[in-house]
């Protein structure tokens, strides 16, 4: 995916360290957290675990 073949990239998701990643976008309650911040943040959850695994040595 994009974050193994553009170092940069992945250099700044691990950057992030432990912090919540959040989309925030009052237009989408799913992939963002929405106009009253009560969406999903699906995108951000999924760069989360995205960011676990490129922790494992073996990335």
């Amino acid at each position: 995916h994009k974050f193994t073949q553009h170092e940069a990239l992945k250099l700044e998701l691990l950057g992030t360290g432990d912090t919540e990643l959040v989309e925030d976008s009052a237009e989408d309650a799913f992939w963002g957290i929405g106009k009253h911040q009560r969406g999903r943040n699906e995108l951000g959850k999924a760069l989360e675990r995205l960011r676990s695994q490129l922790r494992e040595p073996w990335w």
